[in-house]
């Protein structure tokens, strides 16, 4: 019986181990693209890529889905028209 409750433990142990670490990996991995983001509107050729606000994006992770906010972007297309971008 007391073999059973420390490898219950173990395990719940691990599980939290786990959960921390993917919640620390992925609230890092936010801060460093909203950086990138940020980097990429202030270099960006102001007369071709008009700032129109920021959009939530999610992506997804083997450490879960990590949610941030991405600048959003207007530029003309081939013909003219308004098109809203996400610049690379």
């Amino acid at each position: 019986m007391q073999i059973f409750l420390i490898s219950t433990q173990k395990v719940y142990f691990t599980f939290t181990f786990d959960h921390i670490g993917c919640e620390y990996a992925r609230n890092l991995m936010k801060e460093i693209l909203m950086q990138i983001d940020d980097g990429i509107a202030e270099s960006r050729n102001k007369d071709i890529y008009r700032h129109k606000g920021k959009k939530k994006t999610t992506i997804k992770t083997l450490m879960g889905e990590v949610e941030f906010r991405r600048a959003v972007y207007k530029t003309k297309g081939e013909n003219g028209e308004a098109k809203y971008i996400f610049v690379r």
